[in-house]
């Protein structure tokens, strides 16, 4: 059994959508990229 398989029986398990964990996983890759910009720019915040 492949890996998406399960992650899809999860996500469906929990009611979750594609659209919910699009924006959960953009909210961190912005977290992320926010917090390189502090440490790299810290004049600008």
């Amino acid at each position: 059994m492949m890996n998406s398989q399960i992650w899809m029986e999860w996500f469906n398990e929990e009611g979750k959508t594609w659209k919910d964990i699009v924006v959960l996983v953009l909210k961190l890759l912005n977290l992320r990229t926010l917090e390189i910009s502090m440490r790299q720019n810290p004049k600008q915040f």
